[in-house]
């Protein structure tokens, strides 16, 4: 049984090797050498595969020497492998990838290829370059980049430099750059280099914009070791970021350096009324809540009562009596002005007064002033609101002029008998 199946194993093997020798003459017999390069590397026949493509098959000669190199380093056999990919013109990208766990080797071949080509104008050095930086070795790239004059890789590797290339050479290509007025690129090396102030002062300078990403790279972590000097680039990157109309991020970076005030004086130019509100609450700080006070009386807070109600709070909240006073003044004369509803403008003037009387101004003469101004005002409407009311009934007693006198020292025109009290609901 066993001499059956060697014998037939020969057959099979006579039979296979007689059609390949025949498919081989017929690519030969209808001139398709391309095919026939294929036939000889799928055989692993290389020698002949690169003879046929030498010879008859030039367009795909580089990309054999290509599959033989990916053979080689399959075998193991990698100095055979270097070899063809440097003759399928694809060394640049294969060399480093094949090295890039042994960067010494990876230097060794470049020296090497040098010496080999030392004579050839220029092209060396881009290739050096290419490799050293495919090869992760971007210092040396940047080396021979400077020595050789090629700015043009420069530009290219400039991308991929971070905080893990020597500092020193960081700041030579920021020198570089800042010398080609290429400022953005130099900012983002100064960064990498731990240099925040000289890139501040290129933002400042340049108007370069300060983005979150730029802005988180120059934060320390709060554990940093020099707490001073962490606080001290928060605050020069929140006033950056506020000079470029960044408020949002100039907040941010101002709180972060415990600068509440300059963070709410950002905050009320973005004119985000959700977190001016939010960040008086939270900052607990008088100065901050009439701040934010101040600036929701900017807003229409005649119709919106949660404005109104914060602008009340926040005054209150800040102390600031007297400028309660005087919304509450503005309150009274919207609803006579707006609404006729001189009981609520009675009652805000009360309000008014209220708060004026309990506040400690420097100047009291003033306060006593302004005190026995509202007090006369609140007699006046006291008097008009009681005679409108009975202006119907009492038509026939007091004569209409007597009501146009009331009217002229409130400074409110006359208004017809009917009463509009009703005119909005409240």
């Amino acid at each position: 049984m066993g001499l059956i199946s060697v014998s037939l194993i020969c057959e099979d093997n006579i039979i296979i090797n007689v059609i390949l020798e025949e498919a081989e003459q017929l690519y030969k017999n209808c001139h398709r050498y391309d095919l026939l390069n294929i036939f000889y590397q799928a055989s692993n026949n290389w020698t002949q595969a690169i003879e046929c493509a030498e010879k008859h098959d030039r367009i795909h000669l580089r990309t054999t020497f290509y599959c033989y190199g990916q053979y080689l380093e399959d075998l193991g056999n990698k100095e055979g492998a270097v070899e063809n990919f440097e003759k399928s013109g694809t060394f640049c990208f294969e060399v480093p990838r094949m090295m890039m766990d042994d960067v010494d080797e990876l230097q060794a071949y470049i020296l090497k290829r040098k010496d080999r080509y030392f004579e050839e104008k220029g092209g060396m050095d881009d290739k050096a370059i290419a490799l050293y930086h495919r090869g992760g070795s971007v210092s040396k790239a940047i080396d021979i980049s400077f020595s050789s004059k090629q700015f043009g890789a420069l530009q290219l590797i400039s991308d991929d430099l971070d905080e893990n290339v020597d500092p020193q050479v960081l700041h030579k290509c920021a020198d570089f750059f800042i010398e080609n007025d290429q400022f953005d690129k130099a900012v983002n090396l100064l960064i990498a280099s731990k240099k925040f102030e000289e890139a501040l002062r290129m933002c400042f300078d340049h108007d370069i914009q300060i983005t979150e990403e730029i802005a988180e790279k120059m934060t320390f972590p709060k554990e940093h070791s020099d707490a001073k000097y962490r606080l001290y680039l928060l605050e020069k990157i929140g006033e950056c970021a506020y000079k470029q109309g960044s408020f949002h991020l100039a907040t941010k970076k101002f709180t972060q350096a415990g600068n509440k005030m300059k963070a709410m004086k950002s905050l009320l130019k973005s004119g985000d009324t959700k977190k001016i509100v939010f960040f008086a609450g939270v900052s607990r700080q008088k100065e901050i809540y009439v701040m934010a006070a101040n600036y929701l009386q900017s807003l229409d807070w005649q119709k919106d009562p949660e404005i109104l109600k914060n602008i009340i709070s926040f005054y209150t909240k800040g102390r600031a009596l007297e400028s309660l006073s005087t919304f509450y003044e503005s309150c009274a004369q919207v609803e006579i002005d707006e609404f006729e509803n001189y009981e609520k403008a009675f009652g805000a003037l009360t309000e008014a007064y209220k708060c004026l009387s309990k506040a400690k101004p420097k100047n009291v003469t003033v306060q006593e002033e302004k005190l026995a101004l509202i007090k006369i005002k609140l007699t006046l409407m006291k008097k008009y609101i009681h005679a409108r009311k009975s202006f119907v009934k009492l038509e026939k007693v007091i004569s209409k002029g007597h009501i146009q006198k009331m009217h002229t020292e409130l400074g409110i025109a006359l208004k017809p008998t009917k009463d509009k009290e009703n005119k909005r609901q409240r």
